[in-house]
């Protein structure tokens, strides 16, 4: 898991097109089954940052397992709507956008950056792309 999230975490990019997939979490679900609780909820804290559309699903999950509570992640009614064809289009249109301004995605950062530079990134990337949203009403080229 703590791979995943590192890849996702690497740059802006990464992040962005991370953040346009629906989260999975059918291994952390299988980690909670077995009794990992200290290492599903790490995962889950840095998994808010990640997929910012499932925050508050994430904390209630990141409740209900400090509390003891046995719960079904995959039962959720987010990730269900999330998965439909219509929430996959939604949540892909980032990830689109993203190659649109740069092709080049694959490539890594020449500097490690630390998970807060990279969030950080990816709001200056957000409001560029709304700025000229709003310059050029639905992103097209003048």
């Amino acid at each position: 898991m703590e791979d995943s999230i590192s890849a996702c975490q690497r740059d802006e990019y990464a992040l962005l097109a991370c953040g346009a997939r629906t989260l999975n979490v059918a291994l952390v679900q299988k980690l909670l089954d077995s009794g990992q609780r200290i290492e599903v909820l790490r995962h889950l804290l840095q998994c808010k940052d990640v997929w910012q559309s499932f925050r508050s699903q994430i904390e209630v999950w990141i409740d209900l397992i400090e509390s003891g509570e046995t719960l079904t992640l995959q039962a959720s009614g987010m990730l269900k709507v999330k998965n439909e064809l219509a929430g996959k289009l939604l949540m892909l249109y980032p990830r689109v956008r993203a190659l649109e301004e740069q092709p080049s995605l694959g490539a890594p950062p020449v500097v490690p950056m630390s998970p807060a530079e990279v969030i950080a990134r990816r709001e200056r990337l957000r409001a560029a792309w709304k700025e000229r949203d709003d310059v050029e009403p639905g992103g097209g080229r003048a």
